[in-house]
Order: C-alpha cells, then sequence, then structure tokens
C-alpha cells in the first residue's frame, strides 16, 4: 500500500493511503479508518488537494461504506 504524509500539511489528516480501491485515513488522533471502493483517481486527487480537510468532507465523508480499524496494543 502506498502511503502520503499529510501531518505538516493538514490538521486532521496524518497519513492517507490506498490499495485495491481501499483508501486508508490515519486521523491526527491516530484513529484509523478504511473506506471501500475508492478509485485511484480520488486517492490522487486528495494527496494533492490544497485541503486535505476541505477534500475529505466534500469527496469522501459519507460517500464510501467505512469501518475504523482498531489496532492492538503492543
Amino acid at each position: 500500500m502506498k502511503f502520503t504524509f499529510l501531518g505538516n500539511h493538514s490538521s486532521m489528516i496524518r497519513v492517507i493511503g490506498w490499495e485495491h480501491e481501499i483508501l486508508t485515513i490515519v486521523y491526527q488522533n491516530k484513529r484509523h479508518y478504511e473506506y471501500y471502493a475508492v478509485l485511484k483517481k480520488v486517492f490522487l486527487d486528495f494527496t494533492s488537494a490544497e485541503s486535505p480537510g476541505k477534500y475529505y468532507h466534500e469527496f469522501v465523508k459519507d460517500k464510501f461504506h467505512y469501518a475504523e480499524i482498531i489496532m492492538g496494543k503492543e
């Protein structure tokens, strides 16, 4: 999976990744979500958006099925 760090560019989103139509978003609060049936174009546009948070609200939020990914503690 290709990940792009947005931490210095977004107050909301830390990292995004995409593979096999699954968009993974890691928020600044470290919560992980997967969004399903996401075209690669959405990922590419997201990574180049002037405001990742605005892009998320306009093109991702409430547009795809999603699930929170609970990370295990080591």
